[in-house]
């Protein structure tokens, strides 16, 4: 379910991403972006993750903020764990706990193979804070444009790595308030015949390298479905022994796109995808290193 909910919206991703290039995000945004401290969201994932949730979790859906942090929380603790020691960890838990925890699991699986969109006046609400505005035209973005996670991508460009400053540099403007960037920035400035300066510059006034459209945004969502998919059958098998959830593999993945253009209205197939299976498993294949997660 959550699958078919990734592969939804890539028309709508790749145009969303283009309009950001193009400097060319809604008016609404304005007063979230124009809030304190936006810099400092780069470091505060639960605050963002929790706004978001607020924004967007369906009020009859059955989960809370709280609840949904916490199983996020222990997702994150479970992928970071070594298997063995997972494992010990599960063996001293209670069978009403790991119960409780299956129940959650499934109403979240639900609530987003089922969630209907905001109304207006939710979303008009949710836009206008920070946290959703810094989402939308940074973290997300980030994601879509480098596989990286935000906060990761600051902490190299803090530490002085000229790939990371000049990706964060064309993804945010605003990261020039966080005083180590803006400290680059200036240094770069005392040659401004030097490949360092000519480099930032670029990218304060410049678009990603990347080229970015629909059949990239799906090919890269194809290979963050095998990436993850692949993680899970492997930690399945420690948390839920004998399990016999399996990797998706490559035809199952487009069948998901197709089945999503069928819906839409766009043909029985997805068009924008390499039309022979032997090229979609290359794409998907080397779009895998693409996602710089820690599974």
């Amino acid at each position: 379910m959550l699958a078919r909910q990734i592969v939804s919206w890539p028309d709508e991703m790749a145009d969303w991403l283009l309009a950001l290039r193009e400097g060319k995000a809604p008016g609404g945004l304005a007063e979230g972006v124009a809030a304190a401290g936006w810099v400092q969201l780069y470091r505060r994932h639960r605050r963002i993750r929790r706004r978001l949730t607020q924004a967007f979790l369906p009020p009859d859906g059955g989960l809370d903020a709280e609840t949904l942090e916490d199983l996020q929380r222990a997702l994150y603790m479970a992928q970071a764990m070594d298997p063995a020691r997972l494992a010990e960890e599960l063996k001293g838990l209670k069978p009403e706990d790991l119960k409780a925890a299956a129940e959650q699991s499934d109403l979240f699986t639900e609530m987003m193979a089922g969630s209907d969109e905001p109304d207006d006046a939710s979303l008009d609400v949710a836009l206008k804070t920070p946290e959703v505005a810094f989402f939308l035209l940074v973290w997300f973005p980030c994601w879509m444009e480098y596989g990286e996670y935000p906060p990761r991508l600051m902490r190299r460009a803090r530490q002085g790595d000229m790939d990371a400053l000049e990706k964060v540099l064309w993804l945010d403007k605003g990261a020039l308030e966080d005083r180590k960037i803006a400290g680059y920035w200036r240094q770069a400035g005392l040659d401004r015949e030097g490949a360092r300066y000519k480099r930032l510059f670029k990218a304060l006034h410049d678009q990603p390298k990347r080229r970015m459209d629909a059949r990239k945004v799906k090919v890269c969502l194809a290979a963050l479905l095998l990436k993850v998919s692949a993680w899970w059958e492997a930690k399945s098998s420690v948390l839920l022994p004998g399990s016999a959830y399996k990797c998706l593999t490559v035809p199952q993945i487009r069948d998901l796109f197709d089945a999503v253009a069928k819906d839409a209205g766009r043909g029985l197939i997805d068009t924008d995808l390499p039309e022979s299976q032997e090229a979609l498993y290359m794409d998907i294949y080397r779009g895998r290193d693409f996602w710089q997660l820690p599974l």
